[in-house]
Parts: structure tokens; sequence; C-alpha cells
């Protein structure tokens, strides 16, 4: 059926069955319905209604060739499957409207304007290509479970899977304008994340875009970044994971915390220069009584090397603190391996991170890594070692909940003669530096005590000078 333009009046109340109906355009007036059935309707021109439409189980289709079409409906268009499939020219909107079934994108794009286009809970975009996507507002919210993917509808976001439950987690991807970060131009997309209940485990986040959205940047070398308001300040701007090549406009970042019904935005913008370390791997791995952390370069440009910095209560306000450090290899232009020991980890969720700083001072965050560690079975003291010493040894010693603890050393007549241990601490493993030469002992045999409630435990030790 092809009609030149649909026009209903408040008389009218028309239903269309299983049809295909073609139309130049469509104005519904005031206090009319439009029952669309199981009808397809195409639309080579503007969309009007200021009456009810009821699209049912139909499908509208916009495919004006050469000319920009619109929508306009002030209370918000509701569609159940929208296809766009113009050879030119777009779709611009003039109010929000929201689909609630399939969003196919043929060829076009729709321009939202100050407006949004909502994707309903159990909508559907596919189609979206380089000339061919939603530029503007496009916002969508999906439950998000305890251990389960989400791919937010196919709007190019996907949350990997963690043992928490996030609740409703409303996503909203903003296309076609850039903002600063860190004196920076970023691309021209970003993404705002809330989420019901607040983030506290790591997941991976997918975040993709056309090329369009590229801002005439230099993807290879990009650096992700988040903020608390929408980049509005630099205070409320911090950068997010490891510079890296992001040509395939597909990137893999891992979030550490989202707080709970508040908006975080994401973007990515250009380092400025090309990579000075191209990190290609960094793992944690728990080991009997400490972390060893392995990471590799593929290639170095003034490197000077690698602070480890660690977080030990992430979810709780705590702080970053450097554990160590790790000389890098300067210049190179091969594969480097590194690794490093944190001896004596705190006992729960413990996080890592590297700050690899260049030559001239400037400084990259890797990814961060997470590990959990669980607390010492039992209350001991291990002997010491070496033994014999001559001036120093360690004590290592371990208790299984926080508690009170006293470390004492006694000569072999009993007289105590150095306390290296007279406070309240946590579960875990220590290992504590003894030197005799600070206490002004001779050589003899020496006995030292742990003791904390009603436990006790010693071992002798003999200084040898």
């Amino acid at each position: 059926m092809k009609i030149p333009f649909l026009i209903f009046c408040l008389l009218c109340g028309i239903i269309f069955l299983n049809q295909t109906i073609t139309a130049q355009g469509l104005s519904i007036g005031d206090g009319t319905a439009f029952n669309l059935g199981g009808a397809i309707l195409s639309i080579s021109n503007d969309w009007s209604n200021s009456g009810t439409f009821n699209e049912e189980t139909g499908t509208v289709i916009l495919n004006g060739a050469g000319n920009t079409q619109s929508i306009t409906n002030s209370n918000g268009e509701v569609f159940t499957s929208l296809t766009i499939n113009k050879t030119s020219g777009s779709v611009s909107l003039n109010d929000s409207i929201t689909v609630n079934g399939n969003l196919t994108i043929t060829s076009g794009n729709i321009v939202t304007n100050s407006y949004t286009l909502f994707l309903g809970t159990s909508a559907s975009l596919t189609g979206e290509s380089a000339g061919n996507y939603v530029k503007g507002n496009l916002q969508v919210t999906a439950n998000v479970g305890a251990n389960q993917s989400t791919a937010f509808n196919g709007s190019g976001v996907n949350l990997g899977s963690a043992a928490e439950d996030l609740g409703n987690v409303t996503l909203i991807r903003i296309s076609g304008a850039a903002v600063t970060l860190n004196g920076n131009t970023s691309i021209k997309r970003r993404w705002k994340l809330n989420s019901q209940n607040a983030l506290t485990i790591l997941r991976n986040i997918t975040l993709a875009w056309t090329s369009d959205d590229d801002n005439g940047k230099n993807i290879i070398s990009m650096q992700g970044w988040l903020s608390n308001d929408d980049f509005a300040t630099i205070g409320g701007t911090s950068s997010f994971g490891s510079v890296q090549d992001c040509s395939s406009r597909s990137v893999i970042l891992t979030l550490s915390s989202l707080p709970a019904s508040q908006y975080t935005s994401l973007s990515f913008a250009e380092t400025g220069s090309p990579l000075p370390v191209q990190l290609v791997s960094f793992k944690a791995v728990l080991n009997a009584d400490y972390t060893e952390l392995n990471w590799s370069t593929a290639g170095e440009l003034n490197n000077y090397g690698f602070e480890i910095e660690r977080l030990t209560t992430p979810y709780q306000g705590g702080v970053w603190v450097k554990v160590g450090f790790v000389q890098g290899h300067g210049n190179s232009s091969s594969p480097q391996q590194y690794s490093f020991e944190d001896k004596n980890p705190p006992v729960g969720k413990v996080q890592y991170r590297l700050k690899q700083i260049d030559t001239d001072g400037k400084f990259i965050y890797s990814d961060i890594m997470e590990i959990v560690i669980s607390p010492p079975a039992r209350f001991a003291v291990e002997q010491n070692f070496p033994n014999p010493f001559n001036p120093t040894t360690t004590i290592r010693y371990q208790i299984p909940a926080a508690r009170y603890v006293i470390l004492k050393v006694y000569d072999i007549l009993g007289k105590e003669v150095a306390t290296l241990v007279d406070s309240y601490q946590n579960a875990g493993i220590y290992n504590l530096i003894f030197n005799a030469d600070m206490e002004g002992l001779a050589s003899g045999t020496y006995i030292y005590k742990l003791s904390s409630g009603s436990s006790r435990q010693t071992h002798k030790m003999i200084l040898m000078k």
C-alpha cells in the first residue's frame, strides 16, 4: 500500500494489520490513535505525533534519501522496532524517543541533538558502523547480577563477570562530542555509568566506538581517563589503565571500583607521543608467604624504572603505598622481563599497580592486579635465620587473627635484654630483623619468646662474633 502522506485527525482511529505501508511522511493529530498492528511502515519524510501511536508488533522504517528526517513528539515517542535505512542524510530527534525492541541501523545516522534515545530493557541495537550510528545521547539500563557479564543491549559496552550483584546499572553513551582530559582533547565518545550497588570487585569493561568518533586522534597511543564530575574539573579526573594501542576501537580495561548511585565518566585521549614503554603483561601470583609480581615490555624508550604500589584497603578509603622499585632498561627495542617479590603482604584483598617512570619524570600507571591473601592457620614463631649470626638475623612469626603481640629476647639466665615487638598487630606473617649490635650484646646463646594471650613459643639463637 502506497500513501502520499499519512494524516490522522481527531475523528480518525486507524488500525493496520499485517500490511506493508509506504508513505512520504506521518502526522498524528491531537486525540488520534494510530495502531500499527503487525504492519511495516516505511516513511521517507518527517514523523510528527501529538496523539497516540501504538506500534504493537509492527516495524517503522525511516528511509528517506538525501534529506534529514525528523521525529517529533513532545511526550516522547515509543517504538517497538525501528530501522534506519537512509542512503544519505540523517534522522534528527526533536524530542526524546524510546525503542523497546529492535533498533537496526542499516545506513545513516540518528542525531539525538539535546535529546536522548532510550533503549528498553529488552531492546537490541544492531548495525552500527562507520557513518551509521547513534550520534548523541544513548541510554540503557541493565541488571548486572553476580557472576554474569552484561552487553548493554548492543551499545558497544560490556561489563565482565564478577561475584558481585551490582543491581541496575545505567549507561549513558555520548557520541560526537569531545572533552578535555588532562590538557588533551578526547575522542568524541565518552561513557557514563551509574550503579545501584557499589562495584568493589575487579571487573573488566569493554568500550567500543566507530572511526567517526576518533576526532583525528592518534589512537595507536591512547590513555584511558575517568571522572566523577563528567570531566568538568581536573581534580575530578584521573588516568585509567595503561597507555595502549586502541586501533581496534574496542578496548578492555579493568574497573577496580564504582560508587553506588553516582555517575562515573570514562573516555580516551592520545598521549601526544609514541608509547615510551610498551607494557604487554602484568601478573600477580600468591606464594606461601609473599606475592610475586611479573611483567614484561615489548620495547622501552627513556624508561627510568617501575615503582610498585600496593593498596591494602581498596574499598575503605585506603591509599596507594610504594613498596618497591625496579630499575628499567632505559632504551630497548627487544622484550624485557621484570619481577618483584612483596614480602609479607597484609591479609585480605590487596591490589597492585606499576608506576612506570620516564627519565624526564613523566609517569603512567598500569592496570590493577588484585589478590586475596588468607590469614595464617596457626600461631607460630620460626627458627631465626641465619643461626648462628653476626650481628643481624631474621625472626619470622605468624598470627592467625588480630591480637596484641609481644616478642622479647632473653639471655641464657632468663634476663630480658631486648623488646622487639610490643603492640597490637593484624593477622599475617611478619619478618623482623634483629641487630645484636644495636642492643650491645656479646657472643653467646639467647632465647627469644613470642607471646600473645595464652599462646607462647620460644627458640634459641646463637650470636657468634
